[in-house]
């Protein structure tokens, strides 16, 4: 039965593998990042569902662990995935455009930290839905597996 530290070591991996995988395409230290981005989010939305519905009990599982509930959700959340991340990955341009004509350091240190921030976020937002749903997946193979709706 997976517990807390499994829920976080499996979304890590999750997100990272998917905001990898989404990230193709784009150049190599760009894509790092966005493993990055994508494996703490995985990380910490791995365990949202036991958060919003501790595990004090076997029945703790209700509505947030319910598979048609979540099957919605993470559809809804999937099919915004692509424009977000590109919409994201536009303004990490912009702002790599930015640093190369900034004037002083702290400006140019400002725009690349804005870079960075943009495409971390690129991969967080994949790696935030791998990782919530690598802990339903694993819910799915326990006991109680999980309730239709609640």
């Amino acid at each position: 039965m997976a517990n807390r530290r499994v829920h976080r070591a499996v979304g890590a991996v999750a997100g990272g593998v998917l905001a990898l995988a989404l990230s193709r395409g784009q150049p190599t230290f760009h894509r790092i990042i966005e493993l990055i981005g994508g494996a703490i989010a995985g990380l910490f939305s791995g365990l949202l569902p036991d958060i919003f519905e501790p595990p004090d009990s076997p029945n703790h599982r209700r509505l947030i662990h319910g598979a048609l509930p979540n099957a919605v959700l993470i559809a809804f959340f999937a099919r915004r995935l692509r424009p977000c991340q590109s919409s994201l990955r536009s303004r990490a341009d912009h702002q790599a455009a930015l640093a190369k004509q900034a004037q002083t350091r702290v400006s140019k240190a400002w725009h690349l930290s804005l870079e960075f921030f943009c495409r971390l976020l690129s991969g967080a937002a994949a790696g935030a839905l791998a990782g919530y749903g690598s802990h339903l997946a694993l819910d799915v193979f326990t006991p109680r597996s999980l309730p239709p709706i609640a």
